[in-house]
């Protein structure tokens, strides 16, 4: 981990490698503007380097091995496409989703014979609709299980994994000051949103749902995909309003907001949110992968936080994993809880949470000393000419996300700057020398064209929001500050 903070992966040259530098890592290198925009083009010389990518987006190479292994073994014609789950209920879920969507049978499960690994197989005009459920529910089978299934290794046992588990969720519990019985565990941070989706639907199956501020991408897609639609609210000056005239009318199952949003980094009222959805009896989450329960302090002001583990709590960036904690003082917590447990089934890969457990030790000293580092350099650009805006906490909405910030936290590892010319944007993303590619909260600082990444075949509709196309975000690490100061000062002149 040392080596890639001290040598980041920013050259041409090191297109396509992991980031970090291990075969379960969750970002690839992606070093130029242009190949960013030749990745979204699905340009096939680019695509034949990528050696990474984020799980949901890009198959990891263990998993590709898998899927080929499972058709040799399985006897599955070539011609057919699978996608490998954890469990059988996950997999139902998928293929009754394909159905859905496509009225089509053509597709089935079948389990991999000597392995708890359930396979989807379905037929090449399905694809789109088998990707959309392992792209946005998060739930697909994770590398090193992947790996641990090649290799021939057994599972460990149920108590070996229990165990694991409840010492991530005590930390949580420690952090957000909840049950550990409120705590649950999830392949990713889309499958923990995800799943508080479900729980709400359960409730009210034929309601939208309500998303407040412009919110990371996957979020409003299972909302809008796995449901009969979202209203979103992008105006947080008139959002208490909207929503009070929205719930009035009795029609919407639920309401979800970030904090900060990703990648405006606004931030939305809660308590007053929370105040609203509660007169109305309609869950409220809180999404708080940017800021996390380090900095923020969010579940008294709403049902459910909901947050990304792989990012800022593990901080290595080479493990998935999400959070969904229900709030006990809730009016609604009978409902939720209820839900919950009727759905929630542990899909947790031993090794999984083995590393996550190991990497969130020192979770609390890295993350402050994220903060910090992140605060100097959102300053610094901040002051310069030829920047047009930091989006952060500390300067956007300020004096409400101080209301939930806690008295020891910062304003996050994370923050997006929009220069005043496009053209000056992509030369300076190219000359930087930090890692380049998908995620954030890492030890180390990542840089990506966030809106390139996220909706490039939406550009249009993501400026009318208020999201530029030459919006870069940066997640800074724990570089030595004067070392990273330079490495964007050098990058500006350049």
């Amino acid at each position: 981990m040392q080596d890639i903070i001290e040598n980041p992966l920013y050259l041409e040259e090191h297109l396509g490698l992991p980031i970090p530098g291990n075969i379960h890592a969750v970002s690839v290198c992606l070093p130029t503007w242009s190949s960013v925009v030749n990745y979204e083009e699905n340009d096939e010389v680019l695509k034949a380097k990528l050696q990474s990518g984020y799980p949901r987006f890009v198959l990891n190479p263990v998993t590709l091995q898998l899927i080929e292994y499972a058709k040799n073994k399985m006897n599955i014609k070539s011609s057919r496409y699978i996608l490998p789950y954890p469990s059988r209920h996950i997999a139902t879920e998928c293929m009754k989703y394909i159905r859905f969507k496509s009225s089509s049978d053509k597709v089935e499960i079948i389990k991999l014979k000597g392995s708890s690994v359930y396979l989807v197989v379905f037929a090449k005009d399905l694809k789109d609709f088998a990707w959309e459920f392992w792209q946005h529910t998060g739930q697909g089978l994770s590398s090193r299980q992947a790996e641990a299934i090649l290799i021939g290794k057994k599972e460990k046992s149920e108590e070996a994994l229990n165990k694991r588990i409840k010492s991530v969720v005590s930390k949580l519990k420690d952090v957000y000051k909840c049950s550990s019985s409120d705590v649950y565990l999830f392949q990713s941070g889309m499958a923990a949103i995800y799943h508080a989706f479900k729980a709400i639907s359960s409730r009210s199956p034929k309601k939208k749902t309500i998303q407040v501020g412009f919110p990371y991408v996957d979020s409003l897609k299972v909302q809008q995909k796995f449901g009969p639609g979202c209203e979103l609210i992008t105006d947080l000056e008139t959002a208490t309003e909207k929503l009070n005239e929205l719930l009035a009318s009795g029609l919407y199952a639920g309401v979800f907001t970030e904090i900060p949003s990703n990648p405006l980094f606004q931030t939305p009222d809660l308590k007053k949110i929370y105040e609203i959805t509660q007169q109305y009896k309609v869950p409220f989450v809180v999404d708080d992968t940017i800021s996390t329960g380090y900095n923020t302090r969010t579940l008294p002001y709403c049902d459910i936080v909901v947050s990304s583990l792989t990012k800022n709590f593990s901080g290595t960036g080479d493990v998935m994993a999400g959070t969904a904690i229900l709030n006990k003082k809730s009016c609604l917590y009978g409902d939720l809880d209820k839900q919950f447990i009727i759905q929630y089934r542990n899909a947790m890969f031993y090794k999984d949470v083995k590393v996550l457990d190991k990497n969130s030790d020192d979770a609390e000293i890295r993350i402050a000393e994220c903060g910090h580092n992140a605060e100097i350099i959102a300053d610094f650009l901040k002051g310069c000419s030829e920047v047009a805006d930091v989006f952060y906490p500390k300067y956007q909405n300020h004096d409400i996300y101080k209301k939930f910030k806690r008295k020891k936290g910062s304003y996050g590892s994370t923050f997006s700057v929009v220069f005043k010319d496009p053209e000056f944007a992509k030369k300076f993303f190219d000359n930087l020398k930090v890692s380049k590619g998908p995620s954030l909260g890492t030890n180390y600082s990542l840089a990506c064209p966030f809106t390139l990444l996220a909706h490039y075949n939406e550009l249009d509709w993501a400026k009318e929001c208020g999201v530029p196309s030459h919006l870069i975000r940066i997640s800074v690490g724990l570089e030595n500050t004067k070392v990273l100061i330079q490495r964007f000062k050098d990058a500006i002149n350049a």
